[in-house]
């Protein structure tokens, strides 16, 4: 007696490649993404152009040429004023550029570069980090030295490179009465010169003056020093300099008109001028004959190189800062930053990889010298990224993850967190909101999650394991060069990495937060080398590019949008002489159920039918394969059927497929717009007896599918006893 059987999966999850996994899971879902909203997959997905060189500016005839034939090493897309300004930073064969869509600027103004000939990253190294600090963006890379990026063209270096020159005394031609050359201006028996003068008579006024040395007494023994440091745009304050050689002089008695009195001096000397981004300089200077140094002047600009300095001691400020406030930049080769309590995290570079240094706060450009941490002194490997996470900043290495808590005010610390575990991908670390911090490992994918405070646990656990036999194929090597991103509008964590050769970022695993599964995309036809997201979190990339492009066929390169049309860039079907860039048609989407046993894998079954749960978008003819008994090299091609109600009258679409459906043509302002409809695909499927089965779906056209349905009867009949040895 034969007994019917229907098993139905409805909705169905990502990949799970475990033996056994569950039946809602699939073993292959590639280039779809998730709906939460129905519940459904679908393959509304390529990517197109954002600018490219097809782009023709702004009506123009020409080409514009704002790529060259290279791959887009990094991409990061930096935002001001409540999003109202955003420029793309990208660097494509050594030149850091930016692009700025709204700008209406002529097309060959559209990239500008900002730097020349920096480092092009390898396969075994991460690409450049972009870290937003309050009004800037921290550019590093452990190569070219640390930039500050401000929007437009405004590009300063990070940190102080070196401590200013000391200020240098002018001695003037001028000789005194014993025939000494001055370094000062003094009063003559005529006027004061270069002082101020307040009040007095008709003829010899009554002065009040202003300057340096001894009030009262004549003959005195006058000397002072000076140092000076640079302000830069950041309000940072540089280094302080050495001390000046000394000013010395001897007061002398000058009579003017009836009054005679200890005259005092204005000392003169040339002051240094600053690099780029330097805005102010402040001078110090020390109380007559002493030693320590007080604040004296701003001069609020990098113009001025002399200085004549008039002040009485008593309009000394506050003191000098020692030289241990400011430090030459301690991190000019550092890779990663992080924006931590107000203060800039920078790790000491390949040459210091375990060593983390911080600024002072509010003030990216100036270290004090005790100001750093040393990480070496554990297990755990060389510093490889930072990532905050509620009140702690997350210190990545390669086999170990440490914490730093507190502020600057009570002082910050440095506490293990984990070993063993760590991320040699400083780009694949990824904040994603209700989830926490999810990162690549050498041996998976990681999430930390919980905190700290409140009472609350930092956990960390393995979220790779559906897809583990991915993971294994990891090229190792070039971990390091793996990119990852969240996108809030598309619901999902990319990451892209280096598979079996590790020449290039080969395989795309995608984390669709809604449903809690994982999907793959070959990235081999994705192109993907560094991504972003824009104040929209549209998915934003930089593609990877080899070849000539008329060898190969591939005319991407540039910067690239991750979209719902079902493009994969543009190709030219010309030539060079006369380009002919046409949209490339994308992967095709591939669905592959597990096996499925109907609970009874000993029991052979019939296989009669599947039923796709489809919502109807149109004429497509997806190619469904079945299978059985884990053999996948033996497939029964189903019939080709319309994704369409099979029982009711045509929906309307633009594009018929033939004749016989010529009344489902839709037209303008007469066809009645329809809603997409959930409806039951059914295919004929006669397997017999069949331990366990499995169907693939292959739609090179947009679907939408929801699950599925498999119907069969059984007559009890079990596998046969096994082989004999």
């Amino acid at each position: 007696m034969k007994t019917p059987g229907k098993l139905e999966i409805k909705p169905f999850t990502g990949i799970d490649e475990r033996i056994p996994a569950p039946n809602t899971s699939t073993q292959l879902l590639e280039n779809f993404t998730y709906d939460a909203h129905t519940k459904t997959w679908n393959n509304f997905l390529g990517y197109e152009e954002f600018f490219h060189t097809t782009n023709r500016p702004y009506g123009g005839s020409g080409v514009s040429q704002i790529y060259s034939g290279h791959s887009i090493d990094s991409i990061y897309c930096y935002q001001r004023h409540n999003s109202a300004q955003q420029w793309f930073l990208f660097e494509q064969n050594g030149s850091l550029k930016y692009l700025v869509p709204s700008s209406g600027q002529a097309a060959n103004q559209v990239a500008q570069t900002l730097e020349d000939e920096r480092h092009i990253p390898t396969i075994q190294e991460a690409h450049t980090n972009y870290t937003p600090y309050g009004r800037y963006v921290i550019i590093t890379n452990g190569v070219d030295g640390p930039l500050k990026y401000r929007g437009g063209d405004r590009v300063f270096p990070l940190g102080w490179d070196r401590r200013p020159g000391s200020p240098e005394v002018i001695t003037p031609s001028t000789y005194d009465s014993g025939n000494k050359p001055m370094s000062y201006v003094e009063a003559t028996s005529d006027y004061e010169l270069g002082q101020d003068e307040l009040g007095g008579s008709s003829l010899y006024k009554s002065q009040v003056f202003q300057g340096v040395g001894f009030v009262t007494g004549s003959d005195g023994q006058n000397e002072y020093k000076y140092k000076i440091s640079f302000v830069n745009e950041a309000g940072s304050e540089s280094p302080i300099s050495e001390e000046s050689r000394p000013i010395k002089w001897d007061t002398l008695d000058i009579t003017k008109g009836t009054n005679e009195y200890a005259n005092r001096a204005c000392p003169v000397m040339e002051i240094p001028v600053g690099g780029t981004g330097v805005v102010a300089r402040k001078l110090y200077r020390t109380n007559n004959g002493g030693s320590d140094f007080y604040f004296l002047d701003q001069v609020d600009n990098n113009t001025d190189s002399i200085y004549v300095d008039y002040r009485q001691d008593t309009q000394l400020g506050s003191s000098a800062p020692l030289d241990s406030e400011s430090i030459v930049m301690p991190g000019n080769g550092g890779r990663f930053t992080a924006t931590f309590k107000n203060c800039l995290f920078i790790d000491g570079g390949i040459s210091d990889g375990s060593r983390i240094y911080y600024s002072q706060a509010n003030q990216p450009d100036t270290y004090k010298d005790t100001n750093f941490f040393e990480v070496g002194t554990r297990e755990g490997g060389d510093i490889t990224g930072f990532e905050v996470y509620y009140n702690s900043l997350l210190v990545f290495r390669e086999q170990a993850v440490d914490l730093i808590r507190g502020d600057s005010l009570n002082g910050f610390e440095l506490v293990p967190f984990i070993t063993g575990i760590g991320c040699r991908s400083p780009h694949s670390i990824v904040n994603v909101p209700t989830i926490g911090i999810m990162f690549l490992g050498q041996d998976g994918v990681y999430r930390i999650k919980g905190g700290l405070d409140g009472g609350a646990n930092l956990d960390i656990d393995k979220v790779s394991d559906p897809i583990q036999q991915y993971v294994e194929r990891f090229a190792l090597d070039g971990l390091s060069s793996a990119v990852g991103v969240y996108s809030s509008q598309w619901r999902e964590v990319h990451f892209y990495v280096a598979a079996d050769d590790g020449h290039r970022l080969t395989m795309g695993l995608i984390y669709h937060i809604d449903s809690d599964s994982w999907t793959f995309r070959d990235n081999k036809e994705w192109g993907v080398n560094c991504i972003t997201t824009d104040k929209d979190s549209n998915l934003i990339f930089g593609r990877w590019y080899d070849d000539d492009p008329l060898v190969t066929g591939q005319t991407n390169v540039g910067i690239y949008v991750i979209s719902r049309k079902r493009t994969a860039g543009t190709i030219n079907k010309g030539s060079v002489e006369s380009p002919d860039y046409q949209d490339a048609p994308i992967t095709p989407a591939k669905i592959r159920t597990q096996w499925l046993d109907f609970g009874q894998p000993f029991v052979k079954k019939n296989v009669k039918y599947v039923y796709l749960y489809i919502l109807t978008t149109g004429n497509q003819v997806p190619t469904v394969d079945f299978y059985k008994d884990r053999e996948w090299d033996n497939a029964t091609t189903g019939q080709r059927n319309l994704m369409q109600r099979p029982d009711h009258a045509y929906q309307p679409v633009y594009e018929p497929t033939d004749d016989d459906q010529a009344d489902s043509l839709a037209v303008w302002d007469k066809s009645k717009w329809q809603n997409k409809l959930l409806t039951q695909v059914r295919y004929a499927v006669d397997l017999k007896s069949v331990s366990e089965f499995a169907f693939e779906l292959t739609a090179d056209e947009a679907i939408t599918i929801m699950g599925y349905a498999v119907e069969y009867t059984s007559k009890g009949t079990e596998t046969i006893r096994g082989r004999q040895a």
